[in-house]
């Protein structure tokens, strides 16, 4: 799993882990809003949390801070910007995928709107962080 430019991403990663599918997709609960620890993977951490959005993700700190994504740099110690950000943490939102797959195939609209219905709140907030970029 890892990042990187878009018009390089076959060729550059700047962020990766290596790891087997069951290291990972290790599913456990991580509670919202608490500072918490990620799972020792190799010589990083990941996480794979059962709670809303499905985040998952790896750092080379073992702290971790989930709220939708995984943010300890920012709400802990006040590093938010591109700058001053961790450079060893990735996170990702697998639910929001669901909705993008969802979207681009037409038998699943009924599944696009039972998501809605239960996640609006979630989608509601994200889309409105999204908003002010």
């Amino acid at each position: 799993m890892g990042c990187g430019p878009n018009n390089e991403i076959e060729t550059v990663l700047q962020l990766g882990a290596i790891m087997t599918p069951d290291e990972i997709f290790d599913e456990k609960y991580y509670p919202y809003g608490t500072p918490t620890k990620a799972k020792g993977i190799r010589n990083f951490f990941g996480y794979k949390s059962t709670t809303s959005l499905d985040p998952i993700g790896f750092s080379g700190n073992e702290n971790i801070y989930l709220y939708k994504w995984e943010r300890y740099d920012c709400v802990e110690e006040n590093r938010c910007s591109v700058g001053t950000a961790d450079k060893h943490r990735l996170s990702i939102l697998l639910g929001m995928f669901t909705v993008l797959e969802i979207i681009t195939d037409s038998r699943k609209y009924l599944e696009l709107i039972h998501f809605i219905k239960f996640n609006y709140k979630e989608l509601f907030i994200i889309l409105k962080f999204l908003l002010k970029f």
